[in-house]
């Protein structure tokens, strides 16, 4: 079958448009996560990072809320870029 898949680069060198929605869709919910955790709605830094000393180990009980309130921001930050970079290539 001659099938299109989302990752296929097709002949011009753009990606066909199932990639770039699920481009697109990826980087909302990554933006998403990164926002919340950015902007500490609820106190959820201070979740996430007990949730991760249970569940990792090493240096993950090390790790201060702003470090992850800072992660937070960048994932926000570098979602928008995939964004804006996803819409341009239309």
């Amino acid at each position: 079958m001659n099938q299109i898949e989302p990752e296929t680069v097709l002949a011009d060198g753009d990606t066909s448009l199932a990639g770039a929605l699920f481009s697109i869709a990826f980087f909302l919910i990554f933006g998403g996560f990164g926002f919340i955790l950015a902007i500490n709605l609820r106190q959820i830094a201070e979740r996430f990072l007990d949730l991760t000393s249970k569940m990792l180990f090493g240096f993950a009980e090390g790790v201060d809320p702003r470090i992850a309130r800072f992660v937070g921001a960048c994932a926000a930050l570098l979602s928008l870029v995939g964004i804006a970079v996803e819409i341009s290539a239309f």
